[in-house]
C-alpha cells in the first residue's frame, strides 16, 4: 500500500501545531509499520533518522514572510500552501497512490478533483470544529463562508472522514445524514518517547535559558482568537492587579504574535517565548504549575494530552470533548469559555501542583493509533497491487 499523508498548509515547519504534529506523527508511525509514505509538507529543518519508507517531500511557499502577521497574511499563506501541496503532490508522488490522507478541507476539497482521475482514496482529518459549534466573534462570518464553498465539498468528496472531537463526528452525522457511515472518531494520540516528565535539573536548565526565575503557568499554541490567547491576557492583567506573584508563560506564534509582545511589555506576569523547539517543551510542560488552554473551539487538543503526559494538570474552558476527558480522570479544573476573571480566580486558587499520573488515563499513544488508521485504510478497498 502507497500513502501520501498531506501536513496543513499555512506555515512551515519547524513552527508547528497540533495538526503539524498529527500529520508527522501519522506518516512517521505509518513508515514506521512498513508502509511506503510520502510526506508533503513545509520544511525548515529536515527531521533526521527516518524509516527508509518515509519519503519526505518539500513543498514551497515563496509568499511567505515570517515577519509578516495578521488574518490577511495567514489566509494568503493557507491558499498558496494549499496549492503548492497540490503541485507537489502532482510531481513528486507516484501516479499508483493508493491512499491520500489530508488534515484539512481546503485541501480536500482541492485533492476530491484528483481522486477519480488518480482512482485513489481520500481520507481526510477534521481537526476544527464546524462553524456554527464555534463563537469567538468576526472570525465566524468569514469561517461560515469559507466552510460552506470549500471544506463541505471536500468532506462530501472524502471516502473516510476522521474526527479528533467526539462532537464534531457526532454533529457531522446529524447534519449530513449520508456521511454517518464514512465518519470515524479517533481523538489525537502523543508520542510517549519524548513526552514524558523530564527530570529536575533538565526542568531547572530549560528555565534558566529562557529566564524563568519564579513558579508558572503555561499555555502553548497558535496565537489566534479561537484559541481565547485573549481571555488568557486579561486574565493576567487581572491576576497583576491582585499582586499575583506567578508567571504566566506564553509558547508558540501567529497572527496575535504582535498583542501578545504588547502584553508583556505593559503586564509583567507575561513571558513571551515565541516558538519553542520539542526538547524545551517538555521541560516547560514537566516545570509548570498547570497547561492553560482557554480556546473557544477545540476538539482534544494534543498539548492537553502532551501535558498530561510530562505530570503537569491542565486549566481548561468547559468545551463538550475536553471537559469529559478532565472531569473523567479529574487531572485539571474547567471554566466557561471566555470568563477571563473565572480563569483568573482559579489560577489564583492553585496554590500548589497537582499530582497528575499519565498511568491512570487511556490517551492512545502513536504506535497504537497508526496501527488503526491503517486498518481503516484497509477498510476501504484500495487497489490491491501494492498490499
Amino acid at each position: 500500500m502507497k500513502v501520501a499523508v498531506i501536513n496543513k498548509p499555512g506555515h512551515p515547519v519547524p513552527y508547528i501545531g497540533g495538526v503539524e504534529a498529527y500529520s508527522y506523527n501519522l506518516a512517521l508511525h505509518l513508515a514506521k509499520l512498513g508502509i511506503e509514505v510520502y510526506y508533503i509538507s513545509m520544511f525548515k529543518k529536515i527531521p533526521q533518522n527516518l524509516p527508509p519508507s518515509l519519503h519526505l517531500i518539500k513543498a514551497n511557499l515563496p509568499l511567505y514572510r515570517g515577519s509578516r502577521e495578521g488574518s490577511f497574511y495567514w489566509l494568503l499563506h493557507y491558499i498558496t500552501g494549499a496549492l503548492s501541496y497540490v503541485k507537489a503532490f502532482l510531481r513528486k508522488v507516484p501516479k499508483d497512490i493508493d491512499i491520500v490522507h489530508v488534515n484539512d478541507g481546503l485541501t480536500a476539497f482541492l485533492m476530491s478533483k484528483l481522486k477519480k482521475v488518480m482512482n485513489f482514496k481520500l481520507v481526510l482529518t477534521l481537526h476544527a470544529p464546524p462553524p456554527w459549534l464555534v463563537r469567538y466573534g468576526k472570525p465566524e462570518t468569514a469561517y461560515k463562508i469559507a466552510y460552506i464553498t470549500l471544506y463541505i465539498p471536500g468532506i462530501l468528496a472524502s471516502d473516510l472522514i476522521i474526527c479528533v472531537g467526539q462532537k464534531y463526528a457526532e454533529n457531522l452525522k446529524k447534519t449530513f445524514p449520508r456521511l454517518r457511515d464514512k465518519v470515524v472518531y479517533l481523538p489525537n494520540a502523543i508520542d510517549n518517547t519524548i513526552f514524558k516528565p523530564a527530570t529536575k535539573e533538565e526542568v531547572e536548565k530549560v528555565k534558566a535559558k529562557y529566564g524563568i526565575k519564579r513558579d508558572y503557568f503555561l499555555f502553548v499554541g497558535r496565537l489566534v482568537k479561537e484559541k481565547g490567547i485573549n481571555v488568557l491576557l486579561r486574565a493576567a492583567l487581572l491576576l497583576e492587579e491582585k499582586g499575583f506573584d506567578k508567571d504566566i508563560v506564553i509558547v508558540g506564534t501567529g497572527p496575535l504574535k504582535s498583542l501578545v509582545e504588547k502584553y508583556s511589555k505593559k503586564c509583567k506576569i507575561v513571558k513571551y517565548l515565541g516558538y519553542v523547539p520539542t526538547e524545551d517543551l517538555v521541560s516547560l510542560y514537566t516545570g509548570a504549575m498547570a497547561l492553560i488552554v482557554p480556546s473557544y473551539a477545540e476538539g482534544l487538543p494534543l498539548t492537553i494530552l502532551e501535558s498530561i503526559a510530562c505530570g503537569t494538570p491542565v486549566i481548561v474552558s468547559d468545551l463538550p470533548d475536553v471537559k469529559s476527558v478532565v472531569n473523567k480522570y479529574s487531572f485539571g479544573k474547567c471554566f466557561k469559555a471566555g470568563t477571563y476573571t473565572e480563569l483568573a480566580s482559579i489560577i489564583i486558587r492553585m496554590k500548589s501542583k497537582m499530582e497528575v499520573s499519565f498511568r491512570n488515563t487511556t490517551i492512545v499513544t502513536w504506535t497504537t493509533r497508526a496501527q488503526e488508521i491503517l486498518a481503516l485504510y484497509q477498510n476501504l478497498n484500495v487497489r490491491g497491487h501494492h498490499e
